[in-house]
């Protein structure tokens, strides 16, 4: 099987993912994850949890890499991929 990607905005806290299924009422806060099939509970929802399955995309490199064979292109190739995700031109 392959793997596929969705990129959203990453959310401060797991009640504003639009990813989550919102179940709160006026006694508890209550998110459902339906990926990683846990629910987010009170103080737990106005944070982001340890087991939340958003990962971060990673940062452009904008490092000065000397052109030498083993590093040669790195930088390039390492932001044209993260602009191919992000779909940045």
């Amino acid at each position: 099987m392959s793997e596929s990607m969705l990129v959203i905005n990453t959310p401060e806290r797991c009640i504003d993912c639009e990813i989550g299924q919102n179940y709160s009422n006026i006694i508890e806060t209550c998110v459902s994850c339906p990926i990683a099939g846990k629910s987010a509970l009170d103080g737990e929802a106005e944070s982001i949890p340890d087991w939340c399955p958003l990962k971060l995309l990673p940062e452009k490199d904008t490092k000065n890499h000397f052109p030498d064979e083993f590093e040669d292109g790195y930088a390039i190739g390492w932001n044209a991929c993260i602009d191919e995700i992000t779909g940045d031109d």
